[in-house]
């Protein structure tokens, strides 16, 4: 995630599989401030990095699912 510190200080987490620890391909990073994850978003979305184009957006909160 250090891609992204150059826009202001952040705290970041890569999404693991829990049945393999294999990395599911996507993350969050989460800025100190809007203005910070505005320009990271408007900067980076559609880049390459690591020979892949990236996706890069605001998360929207997820209702919880329940199991019954």
């Amino acid at each position: 995630m250090d891609i992204f510190a150059s826009y202001g200080p952040l705290s970041a987490e890569v999404a693991y599989d829990r049945d393999t620890g294999s990395s599911k391909g996507y993350g969050f990073v989460q800025f100190d401030d809007k203005n910070s994850m505005d320009n990271a978003i408007q900067s980076m979305n559609g880049q390459q990095v690591g020979g892949r184009t990236i996706s890069v957006s605001e998360a929207n909160q997820r209702s919880r699912r329940w199991r019954a």
